[in-house]
């Protein structure tokens, strides 16, 4: 039983697992059941200094590189093809809005991937310019939303459809621009999930931003 005794010691040594005394004694003689309890630090990925990847700032690099190339490739393409159809978009009623829309969509990745690869920044600055980005944001859709709003007055839809054509094209944007401001507020509480609320707000603005790109073009007049 020594020699049992001496193998647990060292695995617990090696491995920092924790072995629990069941049952003492059986029988006279000591027999230990061995029930492990892994640490929770196991399935936390840690970053040097005990932060974990949420919080990590230096570990979101790599990706706000990726979605800052991705971002301003896509916004790229949309905004020359913007331009070439510039004369027909603002000859129609409401496809300038909807050029609006669709660019300030694009720009939320672009916009969101720049702020981490900043040099030498602490996490409550990056924090607060999450905050600040998606606040600034969320502002500038409403507003851009309001004018849609006033130029489909005249429009032949009901008023009904209007409403849920605006909920359809609004909450998108809202929903992007929210994430990166619980990325922020979230990464300055360090809980609740911190630069996580980065990947819905990419992914969002991405999927509906392209979605917008390919109604404008085929909404244009001939």
């Amino acid at each position: 039983m020594d020699r049992v005794d001496r193998r647990l010691r060292g695995a617990r040594q090696r491995h920092h697992v924790q072995f629990v005394n069941v049952t003492p004694t059986l029988g006279g003689c000591h027999w230990w059941y061995s029930a492990l309890h892994v640490p929770r630090s196991w399935w936390r990925t840690k970053v040097p200094g005990g932060v974990t990847t949420a919080y990590g700032v230096s570990r979101w690099t790599d990706f706000a590189e990726a979605i800052v190339a991705a971002g301003a490739t896509l916004f790229g393409l949309v905004f020359v093809a913007v331009s070439v159809n510039l004369e027909r978009i603002l000859g129609h009623p409401t496809l300038p809005v909807r050029a609006w829309q669709t660019l300030g969509l694009l720009l939320t990745p672009l916009l969101a991937g720049v702020l981490p690869v900043i040099p030498d920044q602490s996490r409550t600055v990056l924090a607060w310019e999450l905050i600040v980005l998606g606040v600034l944001l969320v502002g500038f859709r409403l507003a851009i939303d309001l004018r849609a709003g006033q130029a489909e007055k005249g429009a032949p839809l009901p008023l009904a459809g209007r409403f849920a054509r605006s909920v359809s094209t609004l909450a998108p944007g809202l929903a992007s621009y929210l994430c990166l401001a619980v990325a922020g507020a979230t990464l300055l509480a360090r809980s609740g999930g911190g630069l996580y609320w980065l990947v819905p707000s990419v992914l969002v603005a991405f999927i509906f931003g392209l979605i917008n790109a390919w109604a404008l073009l085929v909404e244009l007049p001939v």
